[in-house]
């Protein structure tokens, strides 16, 4: 029976390419990738076929890509690892054939190509090799599959005021998350509703009243800790306030614990909104956005199986049609300086890709001396605010302190 496609004329516009990549779960029938565009308002396919043996280099890169996650040599390594994807996925001979007039793309990756920031992966098309999102002025955004994304394209979107929710650093170690939601919030002033600090609690979230907020709301931002729970991804979270102390040894393979990058154990049950709640109790049909600025929010399960299971994915059944999240463990200054910038060109254009692509850009060549103008300018940060920066700006790279793909690159765009 032949799967049933979308109606590509309602995706795509003559702007617009679609990339769909096909693994097999036998890996000596190689791989497919599958780049659909309009053509005088019929949807064409071209093909490209990956053999047995450029399949098996991508099964041996994702078995290697986290082998040492979380560690310095990993952030070291990524812009090497990224490159070497690049290879292996044959991209600049995707691109190449697009016709000029394609300004946005939109990637369905399939399997463990959705962990791979592969809007940041280098294309060298009769020039100086460059990211992806700089060939694409429009953007690049992602999607689960072509049956989600023309689901949440067909989903109807109540009009409602830009209504502005947000938890806000609930553990209290974040400084630059405390900091983030402070520039963003007079965006949205007065339609705005902060949980914060130790007030994010999980029964604050789980109140009537909470609960009918994130009905309401038009965009829903979370600023502070994630982590995704690879052995049972259904107690991925996002970590709230509060603090459930231990109990004894016997009873604590009972709990729903999640570590995070600095070996801290948290109970999800007492003290994090889990990806399984989120499938079962979230309902935020009003919602245009959810931000998740925190770490690991856009990593799903990788075994061989075509469920797309993150924490990205429960809000988007929630109720949102676009999601923002990151793909691995982000460096908290970099994120809120990219989050802030987001929601400056947001504000501008609400067009959820192009605030992300327009963000990233500028966080990526900014030199200290532009960073610093916009905090003072653009910002209108206080002389005291702009020296701390400055300060803070001398752990980075003193010409492009976010040039790096580590900073910039983590946080995609998926859904509309």
């Amino acid at each position: 029976m032949r799967p049933q496609l979308p109606d590509f004329r309602q995706l795509l516009t003559p702007e617009t390419a679609l990339i769909e990549w096909y693994l097999p779960q036998d890996p000596n029938l190689g791989a497919w990738a599958f780049t659909v565009t309009l053509d005088q308002d019929r949807p064409h396919i071209d093909v490209y076929c990956y053999s047995a043996d450029q399949r098996q280099r991508l099964d041996q890169f994702n078995q290697t890509y986290f082998a040492d996650y979380r560690q310095a040599s990993w952030y070291q390594a990524l812009g090497d690892r990224l490159d070497d994807l690049t290879e292996y996925l044959h991209l600049s001979d995707i691109i190449a054939p697009l016709p000029p007039t394609c300004q946005r793309l939109i990637l369905i990756p399939h399997l463990y190509l959705h962990l791979f920031p592969l809007h940041a992966l280098s294309v060298d098309l009769n020039a100086p090799a460059t990211p992806l999102l700089e060939r694409f002025s429009q953007g690049v955004s992602y999607a689960p599959s072509c049956q989600i994304l023309d689901y949440i394209h067909h989903r109807p979107q109540p009009a409602t005021p830009p209504q502005f929710f947000a938890v806000q650093n609930p553990t209290q170690d974040l400084n630059y998350a405390q900091m983030e939601v402070e520039f963003i919030r007079p965006y949205f002033d007065p339609n705005t509703y902060i949980l914060s600090r130790e007030a994010a609690t999980k029964s604050a979230l789980n109140r009537p009243e909470t609960l009918e907020k994130l009905r309401e709301s038009h965009i829903i931002h979370f600023s502070c800790h994630g982590g995704f729970d690879s052995e049972k991804p259904l107690n991925s979270a996002v970590i709230l306030a509060g603090y459930a102390p231990l109990e004894s040894a016997p009873t604590e393979e009972k709990r729903q614990t999640l570590t995070l990058r600095d070996g801290r154990r948290f109970d999800t049950a007492q003290q994090g909104l889990t990806l399984g709640e989120i499938y079962r109790n979230l309902e935020i049909p009003a919602c245009r956005l959810v931000m998740l600025s925190a770490c690991e929010t856009g990593l799903m399960g990788s075994l061989l199986t075509d469920e797309y299971i993150g924490l990205a994915s429960g809000f988007l059944y929630a109720g949102t049609p676009a999601v923002v999240s990151s793909l691995w463990c982000v460096d908290d200054f970099a994120t809120a300086c990219l989050a802030i910038r987001f929601y400056y060109e947001f504000r501008q254009d609400e067009r959820v890709v192009m605030a992300l692509h327009k963000a990233q850009n500028w966080l990526r060549g900014v030199s200290a001396a532009g960073f610093l103008e916009w905090c003072g300018q653009g910002l209108q940060m206080t002389e005291e605010e702009c020296e701390m920066i400055d300060l803070k700006l001398m752990d980075y790279d003193e010409g492009c302190p976010f040039g790096q793909r580590r900073y910039w690159s983590a946080f995609v765009a998926i859904g509309l």
